[in-house]
């Protein structure tokens, strides 16, 4: 056996060696031109390319990857996914894992990776480019993963402009979802696609009924056909702007509302109209404000009028009342025209009454305010109606800590005296009558139609359980010489002059009703920071004096009655008919005049402007101011510049005497 080959033997392995090296050089060279053709193949590219190979060490890239990440081929060759030269971001911006790597994601799986977004933060600029990376595997003869092939795409201004779009949809979102108009958004068939959060809160349905619901809108809405808003759509849909005003319509839950409505075409940047817009605006509350102003000025103009009628048959009735008192001063009770002067006394009550409530509804019946208590007041008011009304139940919730309020008491008992009455009339067989007191702070919306300021107020509530109103006659319930009795059976003016009273107070008066469900009315009176005064008792009967009082008015009938009035009573008495004459007359008398009566209305100076120059001339001058009525509060004025008193034209000797003494006996 040979141990060893021959040297023919040698020579033929050599040769196979060389030819197996050839073929290995043959090989190597392909290879390295190959890759030297991808590598010019990969530069051409515009996407940044990065060629990973198998154990995800960077392989080649081309210059756009290099301008890409900032970075040199030498600083990218060799590097792996454990230690890059840039950190790959999510979409929220938080870093990724080396597990999410794309690279290492296709390494892993093997599948290529597409359309994948990414952030890719560069530390050698400190800055964040974005990115839509696709990665491919790529398999040699074996089926081994030999290379993966990543393509970066910059899409950092697309996002940014993404962002920007998105940013500035969620702002205008976030507009008209605050707007105080009702927004909505309908596509060309008429189907909603947006709905804001006041549109909601104006037809009391949720956007999600709507948005993505395939009927048409006046299908979903019957009442957008039936008032024509469905062919406002349909115009607008044309290319035209439709509008309409105060448009009623009522609620899925029954209520009754108005809107404006304006539905505009909306359309693209080509000029084509896709869809159309819908801006709604809710009137409602609009529309009461305007019936309440419409309401406050008719009332002004027809109180402007009835107070100066009440203010001349004051005067006539001043004239009667005093010549008759004149008479039954010296006459006995046993004379046989005693009893008629006494009727023709009634007569003159009920007219004064009468003028008494034109007066209320003029806003001109606030005359002495003083710190009251409400309650007081209510409970007084009510216990003596219940006593006459024995079948009408009563029942009191009254504030303990109610706050003190500034009023003309005699005439806020009028008003709930009317109050009373007319909750009792709507009650014919007996029911129930709720009252009650509370504090309330009013805010400037539910004041402001009145002219008030917000605040501290007292609320009184006088509700019963009758007949109730229907909207019609609740809309003219506060107007005067309106009324639902039969002719005869009422004037009309007790409400009215309620609502005139409460005015003059700085006050609101509300209603509200339901047909054969009761009535409810609300009062508002402004809180006022100072203490109750107890009322001093004064003697009812006549009472006479000794001092001088200078008398001042331009009514001959006032001034005949008023003078043999208080000589009568003892008084010395110095006339004027005007103030020019009442301020030379008292300079001249000053020291010898006591107190001055004083009429608030004359032609040539009025009695406020007397008052105030009397007043120059001695600060503390005692005058008692008398009127048939007072314009705009006027009286009130006075008062709160130091007048002593007030008293209502007509007026007997009586209260007269008694009105005198109040005031030059007082501290």
């Amino acid at each position: 056996m040979r141990e060893h080959p021959t040297y023919k033997e040698l020579e033929q392995s050599v040769r196979a060696l060389e030819k197996k090296v050839h073929k290995g050089k043959r090989l190597e060279a392909a290879l390295q031109e190959s890759e030297r053709r991808f590598s010019r193949l990969i530069q051409r590219i515009q996407a940044a390319v990065v060629v990973h190979r198998a154990d995800t060490s960077i392989a080649m890239s081309n210059r756009s990857a290099q301008v890409l990440l900032r970075l040199t081929e030498d600083q990218m060759l060799g590097k792996t996914a454990l230690d890059p030269a840039w950190k790959f971001l999510r979409e929220d911006s938080t870093t990724m894992s080396y597990e999410e790597y794309p690279v290492n994601r296709v390494v892993s799986t093997q599948k290529p990776l597409r359309n994948f977004v990414a952030g890719i933060y560069r530390p050698s600029s400190e800055d964040t480019v974005w990115v839509l990376v696709n990665a491919d595997p790529v398999f040699d003869d074996t089926d081994e993963l030999s290379r993966v092939i990543v393509t970066f795409m910059d899409i950092t201004q697309r996002k940014l402009a993404d962002e920007a779009l998105q940013e500035s949809e969620e702002l205008l979102s976030n507009i008209l979802e605050s707007m105080s108009d009702g927004i909505l958004v309908l596509n060309p068939n008429f189907n909603y696609t947006y709905w804001n959060h006041k549109m909601e809160r104006i037809s009391k349905v949720p956007r999600e009924e709507l948005i993505n619901n395939r009927k048409k809108a006046w299908e979903i809405f019957p009442h957008l056909a039936e008032q024509g808003v469905d062919e406002m759509m349909r115009k607008a849909m044309k290319g035209e702007v439709t509008k309409r005003e105060n448009i009623p319509f009522r609620l899925h839950d029954g209520t009754t509302g108005f809107t404006s409505e304006i539905f505009l075409p909306l359309k693209n940047a080509t000029g084509d109209i896709r869809g159309i817009v819908g801006v709604i605006t809710d009137t409602t509350e609009r529309k009461k404000l305007e019936a309440q102003l419409q309401q406050s000025q008719k009332m002004e103009s027809i109180g402007t009028l009835a107070g100066g009628i009440a203010h001349d048959f004051n005067n006539l009735l001043m004239g009667i009342q005093g010549r008759t008192s004149l008479i039954l001063n010296e006459m006995d009770s046993l004379h046989p025209y005693h009893d008629h002067l006494r009727g023709i006394e009634d007569y003159i009550r009920s007219a004064t009454d009468l003028t008494q409530q034109l007066l209320g509804f003029a806003s001109g019946g606030k005359y002495e305010l003083k710190p009251t208590d409400l309650n007081e007041l209510v409970i007084k008011g009510a216990d003596l109606f219940g006593r006459t009304k024995k079948e009408i139940s009563i029942h009191e919730k009254m504030d303990e800590n109610l706050w003190t309020v500034e009023i003309d008491r005699s005439q806020i008992e009028q008003v709930l005296l009317n109050l009373y009455v007319n909750a009792w009339q709507s009650m014919p067989g007996g029911g129930e009558l709720y009252l009650e007191t509370e504090n309330v702070l009013l805010e400037d919306g539910f004041v402001k139609p009145h002219d008030l300021e917000p605040g501290k107020y007292v609320k009184i509530t006088v509700a019963d359980t009758g007949v109730g109103m229907d909207e019609a006659t609740m809309e003219r319930v506060f107007d005067p010489f309106f009324t639902t009795k039969k002719i005869g059976r009422g004037t009309g003016l007790g409400l009215a002059s309620a609502y005139g009273i409460i005015k003059s107070h700085r006050g609101i008066i509300n209603v509200s009703s339901e047909k054969g469900k009761g009535t409810a009315f609300s009062i508002y009176l402004p809180a006022s920071e100072k203490s109750v005064l107890n009322e001093r008792e004064f003697s009812k009967d006549i009472i006479k004096g000794t001092e001088t009082i200078l008398l001042v008015d331009d009514e001959d009938i006032i001034i005949d009655v008023g003078k043999e009035f208080l000589k009568k009573l003892g008084y010395m008495v110095l006339v004027a008919r005007n103030g020019s004459a009442a301020i030379a007359l008292y300079e001249t008398n000053k020291d010898a005049v006591d107190m001055v009566i004083l009429d608030m209305i004359m032609p040539d100076m009025s009695g406020g402007d007397t008052y105030d120059r009397l007043k120059e001339i001695n600060p503390g001058i005692k005058t008692l101011l008398a009127s048939g009525y007072s314009i705009n509060g006027e009286a009130a004025e006075i008062m709160k510049r130091g007048c002593s008193g007030f008293i209502q034209k007509p007026f007997n000797m009586k209260a007269l005497s008694q009105k005198i003494r109040e005031i030059l006996d007082a501290d």
